[in-house]
């Protein structure tokens, strides 16, 4: 890098796209400075997916979320089994941090694991994670209940990349969603009581 580069104030150089970006969302709990990687989500949350800003910033600006509530279809009925004519409800999480770039897409099934079916999922988990090209399958248990969730995560780093923020988190949207749909007709096709589950 040229040593008489001017660096904005996020340390971006002015190749970056959101050089120079002077951006403040302002809310009933006051205003906060919205950051580049964060800036990347919102463009794309507002400007692409055409949707109401509902993204949360910390109140130093260095971590975003963006939670969502989606209804999912499966697969052609002739080679899935969950199919475009099953539908099940997931949330949607984006979870940005401006210190390392590193942005997540966790998705989660709305119902909690039966007790007595988690350790047999969690082995079916770990052999449908080795046939996933993007992304994988974990178990989750929250802190409060206790209680255990299925859920898909996948990450992208975006500090470094000068232009395509926006396309990087719009792909990892679209592909994460992809592989998720995968991942659970792989589960389906290899035990009929996650299909049970899933689809009761």
């Amino acid at each position: 890098m040229n040593t008489n580069t001017k660096l904005d104030r996020y340390g971006l150089t002015p190749e970056d796209e959101f050089y120079d970006s002077n951006l403040i969302q302002v809310s009933d709990d006051g205003a906060v400075d919205v950051k580049p990687f964060t800036n990347s989500l919102m463009t794309w949350w507002k400007c692409r997916m055409n949707q109401q800003d509902s993204i949360d910033i910390s109140e130093d600006g260095n971590n975003s979320i963006l939670k969502t509530e989606i209804t999912l279809n499966g697969g052609d009925p002739d080679i899935c089994i969950f199919t475009s004519e099953d539908e099940i409800d997931v949330d949607s999480i984006i979870e940005v941090s401006e210190d390392t770039g590193l942005v997540n897409h966790f998705i989660y099934i709305q119902k909690p694991i039966p007790k007595e079916l988690s350790v047999q999922f969690a082995t079916d988990i770990m052999n449908i994670n080795t046939e996933l090209v993007y992304g994988h399958f974990e178990i989750y248990t929250t802190k409060e209940s206790k209680e255990q969730y299925l859920r898909f995560r996948e990450n992208i780093i975006l500090k470094g990349i000068s232009v395509g923020k926006v396309n990087a988190i719009e792909n990892l949207y679209n592909f994460s969603y992809a592989y998720y749909t995968v991942g659970l007709n792989l589960l389906c096709d290899s035990n009929k009581e996650f299909s049970n589950w899933l689809l009761q």
